[in-house]
């Protein structure tokens, strides 16, 4: 499901063709390219996917699908999400809870997530007005796993240090109708230790040897929270050395792209299909 958010393409990113291989899907890669017209709903509708709405802003695309009496909703970031510098940038914005808690989330990716939020949850009531659907099963890789993370946690958000509500009436008659499940594919970290109680938190999948997860790291205290499971049955990434040595692979490996070689959306699915024996 995951990739099908990368076949929902904006105008303004076929625009930039510059952009187009830090988007980690070679599907996504190939249409912006080659400049060809693909219709999502087209493409789905062969196997009884619906495609209820398609959202897209500057930093993220959603798509609503579907199936069975469930609402599939698949996320990724956009080319001008993919800013590694933006996203080595480190720095932090306080949230509190409607528990009365509080945390601390990455700016960047939390920021991604308030400029989708509103529009997201009104497609989302919409839907269910028509469908009366009883489940939503968020999902989504890279940058659109830590979208999700913050998505399926928002509903226990209730402010963040920007003064923006995220707490929504709106949500919580959605979820008293329909549970959530969210699923997340080489997310990079999104809370720092300690943020996540009282959060609903995704199952997350890592591909060993996958760069991403670690992102931000450790040591600058972010975390990865969840209930997480690798390809291997390793642990997720994690560089040795002191913080000089550490901060320079980070950044050496991702803007030279040599480190996030095993990151791509495609192989997260072959895995999947290995998993599942197909």
């Amino acid at each position: 499901m995951s990739k099908i958010a990368y076949l929902s393409i904006p105008e303004f990113e076929r625009r930039n063709l510059d952009r187009v291989k830090l988007v980690p899907c070679e599907a996504y890669q190939e249409i912006v390219r080659q400049g060809l017209t693909v219709s999502v709903s087209d493409l789905t509708a062969g196997a009884d996917l619906p495609i209820v709405f398609e959202i897209s802003t500057r930093q993220a695309v959603a798509v609503g699908l579907m199936q069975d009496g469930i609402l599939f909703v698949t996320v990724r970031g956009t080319q001008k999400a993919y800013d590694w510098l933006t996203n080595l940038d480190a720095r932090k914005t306080r949230f509190s809870t409607a528990c009365g808690t509080s945390g601390a989330a990455h700016q960047g990716f939390f920021a991604a997530t308030e400029e989708i939020l509103d529009r997201l949850i009104e497609e989302v009531s919409s839907t269910l007005n028509v469908y009366q659907f009883k489940k939503i099963v968020f999902s989504g890789h890279s940058l659109g796993g830590a979208i999700v993370m913050a998505l399926s946690s928002r509903c226990s958000i209730c402010t963040s240090s920007a003064g923006n509500v995220l707490g929504s009436t709106l949500w919580d008659e959605i979820l008293n109708k329909a549970r959530l499940e969210s699923y997340t594919f080489g997310q990079p970290r999104l809370f720092t230790g300690g943020s996540t109680r009282h959060l609903t938190l995704p199952n997350v999948l890592v591909r060993s040897g996958d760069i991403v997860p670690g992102v931000p790291p450790e040591y600058l205290g972010y975390w990865m929270d969840g209930y997480i499971s690798t390809s291997d049955s390793s642990v997720v990434y994690e560089l040795e050395g002191d913080t000089t040595v550490k901060a320079i692979h980070w950044i050496t490996g991702l803007l030279s792209r040599s480190g996030v070689k095993d990151h791509n959306i495609e192989l997260y699915m072959e895995d999947l299909f290995d998993a599942l024996g197909e």
